[in-house]
């Protein structure tokens, strides 16, 4: 994930499963069920897969990629904080 960001990737979707299913991004790509790379709609295909992942029953819900999928997303509208004490998202640069 390091290497993802030192390159400037600004979104990052894992599979926290040990191991990993190799047919993650298939999955993953199956439920955005978009091919025109729209980020947006990244974040609702994960929104669904949890929500899927828990209306199902628990010994089968426990292996469905909605309660292992991971999804980091940098906030290109947010300041890059200064040099010192981090801050939460209510505390950010200007008291946002």
């Amino acid at each position: 994930m390091l290497t993802a960001w030192r390159a400037g990737i600004p979104v990052i979707a894992w599979d926290g499963r040990t191991p990993r299913d190799p047919g993650f991004v298939q999955q993953l790509r199956q439920k955005q069920a978009e091919p025109s790379g729209n980020l947006a709609r990244l974040r609702e295909a994960v929104t669904e897969l949890r929500l899927d992942a828990h209306t199902i029953g628990s010994a089968e819900g426990e292996h469905h990629l909605g309660q292992h999928v991971v999804l980091v997303w940098d906030d290109p509208t947010r300041p890059v904080e200064p040099l010192g004490r981090m801050t939460g998202p209510d505390d950010g640069v200007g008291g946002r």
